[in-house]
């Protein structure tokens, strides 16, 4: 389950981000999370968005806005469809892998198996 941020009346779907940098220009291109609200829309409204945006609050020495637009078209699903047909195939087969050891995932903070992690070295 997921929220989107905004739909306007035309369709076009925004989402808004926080960074304290100014993130690549191919950011809402590459965005999973825009391809899946797409996918969602179509499910619901039978259609494609007609825009997807990222708008980015960035907190730098001199606050901004920065807005990516992008689109999507129905090919751009079938990658999404294939790494959600391969997280279900892991999961039903318990083979999980684990988070590179110097990801912020993997860390007493935001992973709630870190205590009995096999894969955690040192101080648990």
């Amino acid at each position: 389950m997921g929220y989107i941020d905004v739909v306007e009346q035309d369709g076009t779907i925004r989402d808004t981000k926080t960074s304290g940098k100014t993130p690549a220009e191919s950011i809402a291109d590459k965005s999973i999370q825009l391809t899946i609200y797409a996918m969602g829309a179509c499910a619901i409204h039978g259609e494609m968005p007609p825009k997807l945006t990222l708008d980015y609050l960035i907190y730098t020495k001199e606050p901004k806005v920065k807005i990516f637009e992008t689109t999507r078209v129905y090919d751009d699903f079938t990658p999404i469809l294939r790494r959600l047909e391969n997280a279900i195939e892991v999961i039903s087969k318990g083979a999980f892998t684990p988070a590179p050891s110097d990801s912020w995932q993997c860390s007493k903070k935001f992973c709630s198996f870190y205590s009995m992690c096999p894969y955690v070295k040192g101080d648990k």
